[in-house]
């Protein structure tokens, strides 16, 4: 009975949707230390933003929700426990604007997938 009135209800939200991770004008993902937020009218803007390292041992670094991804994104700028793997390759980033409602279940979700 549980069941079936669980499946009923995840029914009526849809499909998953993609939440299109943002990448730069060339189509590419955001260097951390390069991005500058503020020239990306990132002032007040609210989502959920991802940081990884590449190099030899890719893996992801951060996950967070923001109230505002300029404030956030040059706080993670300066955080010497991020900052520290740019060293292995270099530090990108991606977010996406994603309802407030929407973002703490987000957020969860790749932190539990992706385990940074």
């Amino acid at each position: 009975m549980f069941f079936k009135q669980a499946a009923k209800r995840m029914s009526k939200l849809g499909k998953p949707v993609d939440p299109k991770w943002e990448r730069n004008d060339q189509g590419k993902f955001s260097q951390l230390m390069k991005h500058d937020p503020r020239a990306r009218r990132f002032e007040g803007k609210i989502g959920v933003y991802v940081i990884w390292r590449s190099g030899v041992r890719p893996g992801w670094v951060w996950v967070a929700t923001s109230r505002n991804l300029a404030r956030d994104v040059q706080w993670c700028k300066e955080n010497e426990d991020i900052v520290f793997f740019e060293r292995f390759g270099g530090l990108f980033m991606s977010w996406a604007f994603i309802r407030p409602d929407f973002q703490a279940g987000t957020a969860r979700y790749l932190a539990m997938v992706a385990k940074p």
